[in-house]
């Protein structure tokens, strides 16, 4: 029919029984295989509700600790977190608590309280709770269509690593794919490689005059004191023509 096989899950009942358990163990991991096939969804395991129980309870007493003094400022003070954590948040820590008190007073005399706000949203989380619940029990998740559509945003995480692949990680790689066939081979390797063909055009043109032959050494130093010596006679010239010539009297 239209409905789905959960193969993992088939995979794993299938594994499970071969394992040498017997018929009462097999009969009890029955229901959770038939609820996979009907649904054709994949849901966490059973031993994982417990940790989702701790890691929930675990959040409320955090909130209670970090909730209490601006609840209620005289009461229970020493379950203070905000003043179990002021040696570890150093300086930063009075003008934090100097911000959240101003904020906090304009609260309490605003339109909604922490209190109301925070039971508001206590409601609000409860009333979906036991909707999913109800639905999920009832089987009729899949016969509803806006439900349908908010458990498949729940089940697929509001796909936050699809919109973070698609606005952060794929730009990033094309942007580095440009740098790297773009910037890198013009810019870096052009610098590099430029050099370097310069270093050896002038190193081509030294070992002209290093030949290791004598005659061609003899020519050096001689076109070296042909220049030095030119270079003498054309300062001497330039040196006398600047002299002074002295005015020669006639015969009176």
């Amino acid at each position: 029919g239209n409905e789905r096989v959960d193969w993992p899950a088939l995979k794993s009942a299938a594994e499970h029984g071969g394992h040498g358990h017997g018929t009462e163990s097999h009969e009890e991991h029955q229901e959770p295989v038939a609820e996979y096939e009907k649904h054709g969804l994949i849901h966490e395991l059973p031993g994982m509700n417990f940790v989702l129980a701790a890691l929930a309870l675990g959040s409320l007493l955090v909130g209670f600790l970090f909730g209490i003094s601006s609840l209620s400022p005289n009461t229970l003070a020493n379950l203070n977190f905000e003043k179990w954590l002021e040696p570890a948040l150093g300086a930063w820590w009075p003008h934090a608590a100097e911000h959240a008190g101003h904020t906090t007073h304009g609260a309490h005399h605003g339109p909604l309280s922490h209190v109301a706000l925070a039971g508001i949203s206590l409601v609000v989380a409860a009333l979906g709770i036991v909707t999913a619940f109800v639905l999920e029990r009832s089987g009729r998740l899949e016969k509803c269509g806006l439900p349908l559509v908010l458990y498949n945003l729940s089940r697929g995480m509001f796909f936050v690593d699809e919109i973070y692949q698609a606005l952060i990680i794929d730009p990033g790689k094309r942007i580095g794919a440009w740098l790297w066939q773009v910037f890198d081979t013009l810019v870096v390797d052009g610098a590099v490689n430029g050099t370097a063909s310069t270093v050896r055009a002038i190193g081509g043109g030294l070992r002209l005059w290093t030949s290791g032959y004598v005659r061609s050494y003899a020519f050096s130093v001689l076109l070296g004191v042909v220049l030095i010596v030119g270079w003498l006679i054309i300062q001497s010239i330039t040196q006398a023509s600047a002299l002074p010539v002295l005015p020669t009297g006639g015969a009176g």
